[in-house]
């Protein structure tokens, strides 16, 4: 923007005077008399602030995710291996007979045992570090000895797949947790021990 203005300028010269009219133009620049917008700051501010948000919000996200877990069904195991195709893929708790065998961990309940004709043992998986689990410790000392242990469980139950484990198990139990373990009474060793690897008990050699 420019504005004209009337300037009068006096010229002499001897006797004579002239009087000359000029038109010059006046710069009217903004930003030669306005301080600098603040709005460059302010978006910095607001963006910053947007972006710290943003990264809060992914990690309360990821750290919810991780602590949702599936509530486990309190279920009978005769039950269970009665109706195996109600209880697939589902996370359980349940308890019974932990006992060691040649090449896996059976898993079975006292008031249906298995039996020719009658398979109801589970082969049972341990996680990875189950030693340092809560009440690890406790049921390694029960493997080891080749001895049962009395166990209340959480883990996902499996059925369908024609065959579980070394030994052909009907069904497979992944335990996730060891809620309890207690000795188990009327139940005879195998005289093996457990090894654990990768998760799986195989192979049992003496401590």
């Amino acid at each position: 923007m420019s504005m004209a203005s009337d300037q009068t300028i006096l010229r002499r010269s001897g006797s004579s005077s002239a009087i000359v009219h000029s038109t010059a133009p006046i710069s009217m620049n903004p930003s030669s008399t306005q301080t600098s917008s603040p709005r460059g700051p302010m978006i910095s501010i607001r963006t910053g602030s947007l972006i710290r948000g943003f990264m809060l919000a992914t990690i309360l996200q990821a750290a919810a995710s991780a602590q949702v877990r599936p509530e486990p069904v309190a279920a009978n195991l005769c039950e269970v291996v009665a109706s195996p195709a109600d209880y697939n893929k589902k996370v359980l708790s349940i308890e019974g007979i932990l006992l060691p065998g040649e090449h896996s961990l059976l898993l079975y309940s006292p008031s249906c045992r298995p039996r020719v004709g009658s398979d109801t043992g589970i082969d049972a998986v341990l996680p990875p570090e189950w030693e340092s689990l809560r009440n690890g410790k406790q049921l390694r000392k029960f493997l080891h000895r080749g001895k049962g242990a009395s166990v209340k469980l959480i883990g996902t139950f499996e059925s369908g797949a024609y065959s579980y484990g070394p030994d052909g198990a009907r069904f497979r139990l992944v335990i996730s947790e060891i809620s309890s373990v207690q000795k188990a009474s009327d139940v005879p060793a195998t005289g093996r021990g457990a090894n654990q690897q990768g998760g799986h008990t195989q192979g049992p050699s003496a401590p």
